[in-house]
Formats: C-alpha cells, structure tokens, sequence
C-alpha cells in the first residue's frame, strides 16, 4: 500500500519533486521492485535522464523522506499530462480530443469490468488510442500534388 501512495504523490507532485524542466518531459509510471519506472517523452530525453540517474534518485528518495527507490528504469513513451498544470499554450486533455463515438465505444467495452482499478487503467490506455485515432483522423488531408499531376503520397 505503501508504494501505491508513494506513486501517487510521484504523480501528483512530479515537477515539484523533480524540478520543472524534467517534468514537462517525464512521467513517473509506476514503482516495482524498488525500481521507479519512469517515462521519457523521447530517446533524446532518455539519454539524458541515463546520466542524471544519480540526481533523480536522490530528489525522489528526498521527497520521500526515505531510500524506498534504489532504481530508476528508463523507457521512451507518451508523457501523461493530466496531473501537472496546464501549460501556457493550454494542453488539451486525451478525453478531449476524442471523437464523440469513439468515447461511446470505449465506455460500452469498459462496462462489465468489475475491477475499478483494472477498468480504470483500461479506461486511460483505450482513451489515449482514441485519442490519437482522432488527432490522425482530423490530420488527414487531400494528396499534394506535384508539378507533373501524379499524387505524391
């Protein structure tokens, strides 16, 4: 139960912990086996995040209060943004850019799950693919042509 709390506020205070230019781009996932695994927006990110390992280690284990974290396991992927404020330019939540009938499907699969933790965590991962179904459904232009007429997708 203990690590559960420890990930939540992880989650919940990240850019404090951590310092506000890591966190924009950092996501504490979760925490296994002593180990923390944390998400880099990109490779570039998480070759930087290999060498600041040592510093990482120390602020979290500070906000804890305690050496509960010994590692810190590194993997690039989609940075959640809903439990850090806003930005400037207004990051839109996941659940926002979903098309309408695209949520509706995701609620009706959801349904008849029992576990509220498994369900939720179903909930999160289908709404960020829906997500980014719509974001590449509204992208989705005419073919550009070129000079001699032929299609250049």
């Amino acid at each position: 139960m203990e690590k559960r709390l420890l990930e939540y506020s992880l989650q919940q205070h990240w850019e404090n912990i951590i310092g506000e230019q890591i966190g924009r781009h950092t996501w504490p996932d979760s925490i296994r086996h002593q180990s923390l695994f944390l998400i880099a927006e990109s490779s570039t990110w998480l070759q930087q995040l290999m060498f600041l390992k040592r510093e990482l280690l120390a602020k979290i284990n500070a906000a804890a209060s305690s050496q509960v974290i010994t590692d810190i396991v590194l993997r690039v992927g989609m940075v959640r943004r809903d439990a850090q404020p806003p930005t400037e330019t207004g990051d839109r939540q996941p659940s926002d850019a979903v098309e309408p009938s695209l949520a509706i499907e995701v609620e009706a699969s959801l349904e008849h799950i029992q576990d509220t933790e498994l369900r939720e965590r179903l909930r999160r991962l289908l709404m960020r693919s829906a997500a980014v179904i719509s974001r590449r459904a509204s992208l989705q232009t005419e073919p550009v042509s070129s000079a001699s007429g032929r299609s250049m997708i």
